[in-house]
């Protein structure tokens, strides 16, 4: 996965916002995963196609004391388990 990568959600995916969290049902429905309050922003935020730097970009300006790699590591540990999850789709 690169920075220029372009994300967004995947169509075949329902999802429950409840309070600062998102409940996601896998596109076969046999599956509900729980998205705790940084992934629920992550899933917010790819709402429309986002390049994986600006998704990054967005959390340091939000989180400005906390350590832009300790942001990357996470944005990327996140966005990778929503890709190979199937809940997140790369943008050709």
């Amino acid at each position: 996965m690169n920075g220029s990568d372009v994300l967004t959600r995947s169509a075949a995916v329902s999802a429950t916002a409840v309070e600062s969290e998102t409940f996601l049902v896998d596109a076969d429905g046999n599956q509900i995963y729980h998205l705790d309050a940084m992934a629920s922003a992550v899933w917010r935020l790819l709402e429309a196609p986002q390049r994986i730097d600006d998704v990054y970009e967005t959390f340091c300006q939000a989180f400005p004391d906390v350590e832009r790699a300790r942001i990357r590591i996470d944005i990327e540990s996140c966005l990778g388990e929503l890709l190979r999850l199937g809940f997140v789709v790369r943008v050709t």
